[in-house]
């Protein structure tokens, strides 16, 4: 089988994980008769479509962001200092929705079980858990939403089920928090380029994988990132923030045209060595490039569930599974 023609790129594509869709026209005649949620449909499509519908949501934000506190978005938290974060973290920093013992059990054995094909397929796999803003920025967080826990919270307890079956998990919380940089944007729910070189060398070295180290490579800096939460909250006053540009930046090609890094599946080709898959969310965004540099054969995919063909089809020597800490635990107990 012959190699897809490559497309030279040498930058990674970034783009939110979290962009709001705007509603359809509403259609009065549907195919089987008349749409019955012609009227709902309708208002749902003017909200989003009148004139200075954007002007009017940010000034209502900004009023009670600036002056109150609090946001105008169900799903985003106000911080302090212009601190913004993803509500769905929430649980995570407050301690809430503990996972009983059985349910970590099956967590950690559905790992095991997908590690136990890759290693019967002579494929290396680990595991790794990108952490919550908040879990690292707490004291940003609003004062009435401070943890009151006073145990062991999910993943914390997860990791000792992990321990117990033998997966390997890549931990990312100590390099992160023993790190004197801000690794996290301000008013987005994810990592930063540092983070994200970060995260990829400790990954790669996790792996046993030779790779460049960033620590110490020349960068710009360009005030030209846009945060999810920033878009959802002031669609017509973003503030762009700094993002840090390596000089040079991660040498990798794409093999098809890709709008973003969020796309669904993406194939990479390097220098490097090895072939690697890696299911991901989109925390792989900025970290695609970094993981891209390191392997002559890469696929990122963000299907679920995950398609353990893809690593005789992509002849992977490695599979890397990462989530989210505020979305793993959730996906993986559906998974049961």
């Amino acid at each position: 089988m012959s190699a897809p023609v490559c497309r030279t790129s040498f930058t990674g594509v970034s783009s939110s994980a979290e962009n709001r869709e705007t509603a359809k026209a509403p259609v009065l005649i549907k195919e089987d008769g008349i749409n019955p949620d012609f009227l709902n449909d309708a208002g749902a499509w003017f909200e989003d479509h009148f004139a200075f519908r954007n002007e009017a949501v940010t000034g209502y934000a900004m009023l009670l962001g600036k002056i109150f506190g609090v946001s105008a978005q169900q799903g985003v938290i106000v911080g302090k200092d212009g601190w913004l974060f993803y509500k769905d973290s929430l649980e995570d920093f407050q301690g809430t929705g503990q996972m009983t013992d059985r349910q970590l059990f099956q967590v950690a054995h559905t790992l095991r079980m997908i590690r136990d094909y890759a290693r019967k397929n002579g494929v290396r796999f680990a595991f790794v858990v990108a952490p919550n803003k908040n879990s690292l920025y707490g004291e940003y967080m609003p004062y009435y939403y401070q943890p009151f826990r006073n145990h062991a919270g999910n993943l914390e307890r997860l990791k000792k089920y992990l321990q117990k079956e033998q997966v390997h998990m890549i931990d990312l919380d100590e390099a992160f928090r023993s790190s004197s940089q801000v690794l996290y944007h301000k008013r987005d729910s994810h990592w930063n380029n540092e983070g994200a070189a970060l995260a990829a060398d400790r990954i790669l070295t996790g792996l046993g994988k030779k790779h460049p180290s960033y620590a110490d490579r020349t960068y710009e800096l360009r005030a030209d990132f846009e945060g999810d939460l920033d878009r959802m909250l002031y669609p017509a006053a973003i503030e762009p923030e700094e993002e840090r540009y390596y000089i040079p930046s991660p040498q990798f090609t794409y093999c098809e045209e890709v709008e973003s890094n969020f796309a669904p599946k993406i194939n990479t080709r390097s220098a490097g060595s090895g072939s690697l898959v890696v299911y991901r969310d989109s925390f792989g965004n900025a970290l695609l490039p970094f993981l891209a540099e390191a392997y002559e054969k890469a696929y990122f995919s963000r299907a679920i569930p995950y398609q353990m063909q893809d690593l005789s089809v992509h002849q992977a020597d490695t599979l890397l599974i990462e989530r989210a800490e505020r979305f793993c635990l959730r996906w993986l107990r559906k998974r049961r």
